[in-house]
């Protein structure tokens, strides 16, 4: 199992439910406007929705028993503890999983939900929500294989019935009205190519367009005291009236430092195909990140600030400038999440590898942050501004050994502005207009100069070249050296074995000469006959030759034993015909003398 836990901050040590999985969850969204449902993706590329609708009220709800119910309770408990364990309350299963066919091949990166007042249709096209029509509930994710896939709960999809079939439950929304685990497809699918290779890219964040969206509090508390962290305060969603369509473009970040916006226009005509794919259209292109990008936000209050992050790279887009950013900093470490603030608009959040995160403010200064707080010994991995209460803020920080710390902000950094929002207006709009400066005066000097520019090219050609030509010639030299040096030692090698052979040979010849000697100077003492001893010699050496043959013979015996047994094993219907006639010559022979 693959859990996904829910914790609450009454009790840090047990979690309130745990949330089945078939495969491991890499990326996790509530819906905004109703929080029953939770999506998550996994890292083979399918999608899996929850639907906790009285599942925390259940687990939640205090059971109060007397002690003689308690002790009978925990007597029938042990006598059951033979029985298979049933399904706990706090374990929740999936209500809805992708189809393997349909889904993305690659891991799920990131899952963003799109507005309630529009929905996309089949088409890809945007479509006023009718007010008789259940609530929009639609969401993007996209995948390291390329792939944006636009996902509908509101669509009818296949049921795969259980083996013991649950009582029925009411949901509030259509894909969900039973306990039945439904197999769903996307609704649309985008696909994002490199214009030039046509190579997908492999993404790793999304951002679309914020929709306006406001939360009343249902819970009466007393909002002249201190928040507490463990009160848990109820909101409702509040839909407001637009009156716009949204753009058709988003913001993707891909695994090698590219921000892209891309758009898309949709199909006029139903095709007839079960799955609607269309090619993003690239509007904007930038690659100033140097690795991936880990996040990207889209400003609340200025609509056409986009902040990205990846690498050692904070970089801050504008819509009116292309392919670059209007401005970026590099930090002396990787940084990992960032986040536009809530309340202030020339606020953002850094988080870092090395578990410091950073506020940075423009409006105070833009050349480095002003406040630098490490909360983590290891690597932060997100960061989650939010809300508790209208008077407080919190942010929650999460690091990869799976902890999330939840921060009260300074009131400083709560308190808005409207002022501010101009002053980042005007400050943005300088950077602009310094950027257009420099881009024109660059191209003007580069046009004046166009013929210095071109010598100049082309003398650093020249120059290359003869560099080039340089190295050859040095790596000729080198080689040949080499060589030379080869050969030598070749022929020293060479001489040196025919002198070892020529010191061998002489050596051999005065051993000899030396054993000739000596057995002449032993003979002499002993008064021996050499031939004599030859002569007794010979029957010694004939026996030896004997036994010499006879090892021999015993051997071809051997083998040719050996060879039978392997011929009788693969060929036993030859040994039989070979022992018939063998035993059929026996028998004339026999005869015949008899005769």
């Amino acid at each position: 199992m693959n859990p996904v836990l829910i914790w609450s901050f009454m009790d840090t040590l047990n979690p309130r439910l745990v949330l089945g999985s078939p495969r491991k969850v890499h990326a996790l969204q509530f819906c905004p406007y109703n929080e029953n449902l939770l999506v998550g993706g996994c890292n083979n590329g399918q999608v899996v929705v929850w639907d906790l609708c009285d599942r925390l009220k259940k687990v939640e709800e205090e059971v109060s028993l007397s002690s003689t119910k308690l002790k009978y309770h925990l007597a029938l408990r042990d006598l059951m503890g033979w029985m298979r364990p049933t399904a706990s309350d706090r374990f929740v299963s999936p209500v809805l999983i992708s189809s393997l066919q349909f889904s993305p091949i690659s891991c799920i990166k990131d899952i963003k939900w799109l507005s309630p007042y529009y929905e996309i249709s089949h088409l890809g096209r945007y479509e006023e929500h009718k007010p008789n029509q259940p609530t929009v509930l639609q969401f993007l994710t996209c995948s390291e294989d390329g792939s944006i896939c636009v996902w509908d709960l509101n669509a009818q999809w296949n049921r795969k019935p259980p083996e013991n079939k649950p009582k029925k439950r009411h949901y509030k929304f259509i894909a969900c009205e039973s306990d039945v685990l439904a197999i769903f497809k996307p609704h649309y699918k985008f696909v994002a190519e490199i214009p030039v290779s046509k190579r997908r890219m492999s993404l790793s964040v999304i951002a679309v367009e914020a929709f306006p969206l406001r939360y009343m509090l249902q819970t009466e508390t007393d909002f002249a005291g201190k928040l507490s962290m463990t009160e848990r305060l109820y909101y409702k969603p509040e839909f407001q009236k637009v009156k716009w369509y949204p753009e058709m473009k988003m913001y993707v970040g891909s695994m090698e430092g590219q921000v892209v916006q891309a758009a898309w226009e949709g199909y006029e005509f139903n095709s007839g195909e079960n799955i609607h794919v269309e090619a993003l259209k690239f509007k904007s292109w930038g690659d100033e990140h140097d690795g991936p990008v880990s996040a990207i936000s889209l400003s609340l209050f200025n609509k056409d600030l986009i902040l990205s992050v990846g690498g050692y790279i904070i970089a801050v887009w504008r819509e009116s400038i292309k392919d670059e950013p209007v401005l970026w900093r590099r930090s002396c470490v990787m940084l990992t999440s960032g986040a536009w603030s809530l309340f202030c608009p020339s606020m953002f959040f850094i988080a870092r590898v090395d578990g410091v995160f950073e506020v940075w403010n423009f409006l105070v200064r833009s050349d480095k942050p002003i406040l630098v707080q490490s909360i983590s010994g290891s690597a932060l991995t997100g960061i989650y501004p939010s809300r508790l209460g209208p008077m407080q803020n919190v942010i929650g920080f999460t690091d990869i050994g799976g902890n999330f710390r939840v921060f009260l902000m300074p009131q400083e950094h709560v308190i808005s502005d409207p002022r501010n929002k101009e002053a980042v207006d005007k400050f943005f709009d300088r950077e602009t207009e310094h950027r257009k400066f420099a881009r024109e005066r660059q191209d003007r000097w580069m046009a004046k100069n166009a013929d210095a520019l071109q010598a100049k090219k082309e003398a650093a050609q020249t120059e290359m070249k003869k560099r080039e030509a340089e190295k050859r010639a040095k790596e000729r030299l080198e080689k040949e050296k080499r060589r030379q040096e080869e050969e030598e030692l070749q022929r020293r090698k060479e001489k040196e074995s025919k002198d070892y052979r020529k010191e061998e040979n002489v050596r051999k010849h005065f051993e000899s000469e030396q054993e000739k000697y000596l057995i002449g100077v032993l003979l002499e003492k002993k008064k021996l006959d050499e031939s004599a001893l030859l002569n007794k010699k010979v029957p010694i050496d004939q026996f030896k030759e004997e036994e010499r043959q006879k090892r021999l013979k015993q051997g071809k015996m051997k083998q040719k034993n050996k060879l039978a047994e392997r011929v009788s094993t693969l060929f036993p219907e030859m040994v039989k015909v070979s022992y018939k006639s063998h035993k059929m010559e026996k028998v004339c022979f026999c005869d015949i003398d008899l005769l």
